[in-house]
This record gives C-alpha cells, structure tokens and sequence, in this order.
C-alpha cells in the first residue's frame, strides 16, 4: 500500500463518516490512529461492510517492480496467449502453470 486515499465508516442509520486524513497514518501496511484524533464510534456501524478503505498500491515506478514479478506477468502472458479461445474443446481443465505461483510466493507479504 502506497498511500491511503479516503477511509469512509458507514454508519448503521445510513449516514457516513469520511475520517480526515490527518487521524491516521501508514507503518508498512497497516492504518494507525493518531492518539488524539476523534473516530466514530464502531458501537453503532451498520454491520456488513462497515468500513471502505480506498488506498493506492503497487510500485512506484516500473523499476521498483522485483525481476521475478516480471518474469511471473511474462509466464502468465504467455499462456494466456498459447490458450486463448474461451472454450478449449477436448483439453483437459488446469491451473495456471506451477512458475508463477512460485515466482510470485517468494515476494509474498505476510502479515505479523
């Protein structure tokens, strides 16, 4: 996660609470509260989807982007050529080819 963009708590009698950006911040990938900034009460959210989070993610810039990430997209790219009728007749149903994942496993983010 770059950066958060808005974080917005819906309430349980329909109206919204848009929390200013200055009563949080980022550490990593996690949203912290400033000690004194106010938020709504969460006593009286409504209770599917309480809370939208719209945040920016990714690389900065193309060069920020890991080698293996690279070479995963260009694995992926690739077979989505080589197979790309929508209905393969005759073909035997698989996953995406086993490199991506593992290409992609070792740059996972696993949170503490």
């Amino acid at each position: 996660m770059q950066r958060v963009l808005s974080i917005t708590v819906y309430m349980a009698d329909g109206s919204e609470v848009v929390l200013p950006g200055e009563s949080y911040y980022l550490v990593d990938d996690a949203i912290c509260k400033f000690q004194r900034a106010e938020w709504p009460s969460l006593d009286n959210v409504r209770l599917r989807d309480p809370v939208e989070v719209v945040y920016e993610a990714g690389y900065g810039s193309p060069a920020e982007v890991p080698q293996r990430g690279k070479q995963a997209m260009l694995m992926l790219i690739s077979h989505w050529y080589e197979h790309r009728e929508s209905v393969a007749v005759g073909a035997v149903s698989s996953e995406i080819p086993q490199g991506v994942e593992m290409l992609l496993w070792q740059d996972r983010r696993v949170p503490a």
